[in-house]
């Protein structure tokens, strides 16, 4: 009766009552979609207790190296942000509803027109996104389904093939440091005739767990999973001539930064692409909370700044869309573009 009263009087007086919409919790937390279902097996195998798991936490934990020093990926955080079931989801790997915010199926269809203007490849077409493991996923009329992990993964191709020719080249060796489960490596796998070796290594136990089971489900069989006990003893049978590290060096300790860039130093890498978390600027992840800038490093290693621009030109576009990363592209030893 108080509701009628007051809806009454109200209008009245020219107002109303309306249900106030509860904010999508999708855009505040990880979530995971549920549209595909698990694979055969995935269940048994995606565990926190898998004896492989367990195995590399061990190895990890005993390593010497900085590289193993936990940066913000500590055990609170995963348990957090992690599900091991649906690691393609929203969450510590790829955020797909939280990065962009309200309107994501907008968002997402404008950064698919931008990418498809600038693929002269025909990448868009040619990959391909099942929405496995909780990944969010988006469908257009007319267009292929996409996801962040896929429109990301092209993205970042098209930018180094702009800088580097990278579709053209042969017995191509690229080191994927931060790897998380092996998302650029699978579209790299798919996307490039030229790859021979496509090296994934992460500080983090639980991405090379993934990483070893995602590469092997997707069957691709120029991807190589590391662990962190296995790094002393590789030896490409050439240098390679990319490494990339998406949004890794900034969720790292500084000790680990310089370890990771003396690793790439000492097998020779020719070019370095590296997109931190904090728009250009390159802030290191203390134990004590401090942020440290680690942009001196890649000088002490050898890498020289040849470009630097935003991942999506168009500044409508990353206002639009909430998104302003970097890109920064090194050389070894080159003198900046």
């Amino acid at each position: 009766m108080l509701k009628t009263w007051l809806r009454k009087a109200l209008r009245a007086a020219g107002y109303d009552l309306v249900r106030r919409r509860r904010a999508d919790a999708r855009y505040r937390q990880a979530s995971h979609s549920a549209a595909m279902p698990l694979p055969e097996g995935a269940e048994q195998d995606l565990r926190a207790d898998h004896p492989r798991l367990l195995e590399l936490r061990r190895i990890y934990a005993q390593s010497p190296l900085p590289m193993a020093a936990r940066g913000m990926w500590g055990e609170d955080y995963l348990a957090r942000e992690l599900d091991l079931r649906y690691f393609r989801g929203d969450n510590a790997y790829v955020w797909q509803f939280r990065n962009v915010g309200a309107q994501a199926r907008l968002k997402y269809y404008l950064l698919l027109r931008d990418i498809a203007a600038r693929d002269p490849h025909g990448w868009l077409q040619l990959a391909e996104e099942d929405g496995a493991f909780g990944c969010w996923s988006f469908d257009y009329p007319g267009w292929p389904r996409v996801s962040r992990d896929l429109l990301d993964s092209i993205n970042e191709l098209l930018y180094l093939d702009a800088r580097m020719g990278l579709a053209g080249i042969e017995a191509l060796r690229i080191v994927d440091i931060g790897a998380g489960y092996g998302r650029l490596a699978h579209r790299a796998h798919a996307l490039l005739p030229g790859l021979v070796e496509y090296v994934c290594v992460d500080g983090v136990p639980e991405s090379t767990f993934l990483a070893e089971y995602y590469l092997r489900h997707r069957g691709c069989e120029q991807a190589r999973v590391l662990d962190i006990g296995q790094l002393p003893d590789y030896a490409p049978a050439a240098a390679p001539q990319l490494a990339v590290n998406i949004h890794s060096f900034s969720e790292m300790r500084l000790e680990s930064i310089r370890g990771w860039l003396a690793w790439l130093a000492a097998l020779g890498t020719q070019h370095l692409l590296v997109v931190p978390n904090d728009a250009q600027q390159m802030l290191s992840m203390e134990p004590d909370g401090t942020r440290q800038d680690f942009a001196p490093l890649f000088a002490e290693a050898g890498f020289t700044l040849a470009d630097t621009r935003p991942v999506h030109e168009d500044p409508t576009l990353r206002e639009l869309v909430n998104v302003s990363d970097h890109y920064f592209f090194y050389r070894r030893g080159a003198a900046a573009a």
